[in-house]
């Protein structure tokens, strides 16, 4: 490894003394560079705060971090002691390292990027206030690359964000699977919507309360642009037992619209588990498709357009339909056959419904093993040509094609027996090939052809704990927690080729743009390797230490 370099700017130097050749110690918010100091040399946490306040809470609190998170061309480590986001350019060579301190609240908890990865949402939880802490309240932080931070108040301490497909639209709940709060009251059944795209008001963001017979929310799913009266809206439907409520984010003054899912909520518990919006020409209502733990149909709840406006001023009203099938629905896949408009429906058993949604038939198709989930492929104009069908511990993968599914003469199902169990089933951004994660012991991996339905097994010698492919789907790189290598594989030929670590990863992320893959190791301080991904080397690879210390003796012995 051409080189191991430890950084931090450790504040005021004549606290410490000066350490040597800092590197541009002018520039306070960049990094120096301490040398070259080989591939194993390091610097001990202890020797560099020989000297500091033994008292000091900065050094008595231990790094917790989440990440790293790649966006921007830069990758990100939240320190949750510290509140506050390191923000670095990966850099091969020897060079100086771009590194930029984010100060945020306190208390983060929950932190994700747009879809783009163009932006990093940070959700903090602030303080109650305490003897000698200020009471701070909740805040969304949406960071940009160059560090730039803007704080949104969101008064509630929600603990999951949905995020828009335009990026800049985001959606706050309560997330029923993290409901342990320290407050002693709030409100599960609140939502906060945040536009992005305008500055923090008194409107922005919007809070509200969902009217879901009180019932806490578990998921919440945006909508595709839908057409509805001559308008373009875009829906974020909140999940709840026995009920899916439609949220209006382009007329936040409408009222939600609550959907049942069953007659007497007292006797039935009907949890809808995936909803999935259709509406493949404008010119037609659009459809929402919902199945649910505890019921053997499908939900499919058309959006009609009405003349008048409806008590919660909607310019539409929910007709219900429902589909049988026979078992609990798994899985949904809108699809366009020669016939017109289908769903696919999977339902865990070896059986694919085929429902014609203008008729409402639902015809089954016969396979050679049970399916859950339903994988489409998409080519590169956009459109789904086939479908890969299976079942999470299951060793069958089935190929459909959607061309001629609806003739039962040309009609064609593929299956391929596996050697290990599948645990998932992602296909490459190519849209010829497809990798299969497996549920066997060392979760090997496996690649797909999809011209021919041909695999390609690989055989791993300890647990692969991280598979990260590139961004054009041509390398995979691998890893274990147990082997200090990256192994990569070369998905057109299948060959891997294994990549020396000094230490053992912990994490993998690919930054885009400079196509660098960040290696994670345990580390106090924090410890990275960075891998040029579109030429992966050794020799090139670049280690970097201590960055967690940037900035520490800033805190003048305050941990915020």
């Amino acid at each position: 490894m051409s080189s191991r370099t430890f950084i931090g700017r450790l504040g005021r130097l004549g606290q410490i003394g000066k350490l040597g050749k800092l590197g541009k110690l002018g520039k306070l918010g960049k990094l120096g560079k301490l040398g070259k100091l080989g591939a194993l040399a390091t610097i001990p946490t202890a020797v560099l705060l020989a000297g500091c306040p033994d008292d000091a809470p900065q050094f008595e609190e231990p790094f917790e971090t989440i990440g790293p998170v790649a966006f921007g061309g830069r990758v990100a480590f939240v320190d949750q002691r510290r509140a506050e986001v390191h923000l670095i350019t990966p850099e091969l060579g020897s060079g100086p390292i771009d590194h930029d301190i984010v100060e945020i609240g306190r208390d983060p908890q929950v932190v994700a990027t747009d879809l783009d990865a163009g932006r990093l949402l940070v959700l903090t939880h602030g303080s109650a206030g305490a003897p000698g802490v200020t009471e701070e309240e909740e805040a969304i932080w949406a960071i940009e690359p160059n560090g730039e931070a803007t704080r949104y108040e969101v008064r509630s301490p929600f603990t999951a964000i949905g995020v828009h497909p335009d990026g800049d639209r985001l959606f706050l709940y309560f997330d029923q699977t993290v409901l342990s709060r320290s407050e002693l009251v709030y409100n599960p059944h609140e939502v906060a919507t945040v536009d992005l795209s305008e500055p923090p008001s008194g409107s922005n963001p919007a809070l509200k309360t969902v009217r879901s017979f009180e019932l806490v929310p578990t998921r919440a799913i945006f909508s595709p642009p839908l057409q509805i009266a001559g308008e373009t809206i875009d829906f974020v439907a909140v999940l709840a037992s026995d009920f899916v409520t439609l949220v209006d984010l382009d007329h936040p003054d409408r009222r939600e619209v609550s959907i049942p899912l069953t007659l007497d909520p007292a006797l039935e518990a009907v949890q809808p588990l995936e909803v999935v919006f259709s509406q493949p020409n404008p010119a037609i209502d659009p459809v929402v498709y919902v199945s649910a733990q505890g019921s053997t149909d499908v939900f499919a709840f058309t959006l009609r357009e009405i003349e008048e406006v409806s008590e919660g001023g909607h310019f539409f009203s929910v007709a219900p339909n429902l589909y049988a099938v026979g078992a609990m629905p798994t899985d949904l896949q809108p699809a366009t056959l020669a016939t017109g408009e289908a769903l696919l429906v999977a339902t865990g058993t070896a059986t694919l419904w085929v429902i014609d949604t203008t008729t409402s038939e639902a015809t089954p198709i016969s396979l050679e093993a049970p399916v859950r989930d339903i994988v489409p492929v998409r080519a590169s104009d956009g459109t789904i040509s086939q479908a890969i069908l299976f079942a999470a511990g299951g060793n069958v993968v089935h190929f459909v094609q959607l061309e001629g599914l609806e003739d039962s003469v040309l009609r064609e199902v593929d299956a391929v027996a596996l050697a290990a169990p599948v645990g998932g089933v992602s296909p490459l951004p190519d849209g010829t090939t497809a990798a299969v994660f497996h549920a066997d012991a060392n979760r090997s991996v496996s690649i797909l052809r999809l011209a021919d339905h041909s695999v390609s097994a690989l055989t791993a010698t300890a647990p692969l704990d991280r598979t990260v492919f590139s961004a054009d789907g041509a390398r995979a790189f691998v890893a274990s927690s147990f082997d200090a290598r990256l192994s990569v594989i070369d998905v057109a030929t299948r060959h891997p080729e294994d990549l020396r670590l000094d230490e053992v990863p912990t994490g993998l992320v690919l930054v885009p743009g400079p196509e660098i893959l960040v290696v994670t190791h345990e580390a106090e301080a924090g410890l990275v390797t960075f891998v040029d991904a579109t030429q992966p080397s050794r020799s090139t690879a670049r280690m970097l230490e201590g960055f967690l210390l940037e900035g520490l003796l800033d805190r003048n012995g305050e941990i915020r």
